[in-house]
């Protein structure tokens, strides 16, 4: 069975999709692990809980900077949900993405689905 024309585009948008991710996955995993190091040794206080723990039980940490850490907390927990939300959204449409990929396969293969 031949595919309609939208059905091969499509094909075709997730086959370059997919090319493209087999290299944009693995950078954005290392800018990630780059990112999440360079914070670690530049800034502890902004990614490691444990320094944060002994910078307030020695007193080295300002009382500034334990304001401003309680300020930002929120902030940050409402960006951390928004993502999430995001990140949920975005499932939905790859999953509507993959219903629409099995919808052309069984106009492929006749209905076997």
């Amino acid at each position: 069975m031949q595919l309609n024309q939208q059905s091969e585009k499509f094909l075709e948008r997730r086959r370059v999709l997919l090319k493209a991710w087999r290299y944009a996955g693995p950078l954005l995993l290392f800018l990630i692990g780059g990112f999440s190091a360079y914070l670690l040794l530049s800034t502890p206080l902004l990614i490691n809980p444990f320094a944060v723990a002994s910078g307030i039980e020695s007193g080295s940490v300002q009382q500034s900077t334990l304001q401003m850490m309680a300020l930002f907390v929120p902030i940050l927990f409402i960006v951390v949900c928004f993502l999430l939300i995001v990140l949920i959204i975005l499932m939905y449409a790859a999953l509507a993405n993959e219903k629409k990929y099995l919808e052309i396969l069984d106009q492929m293969h006749g209905g076997l689905g």
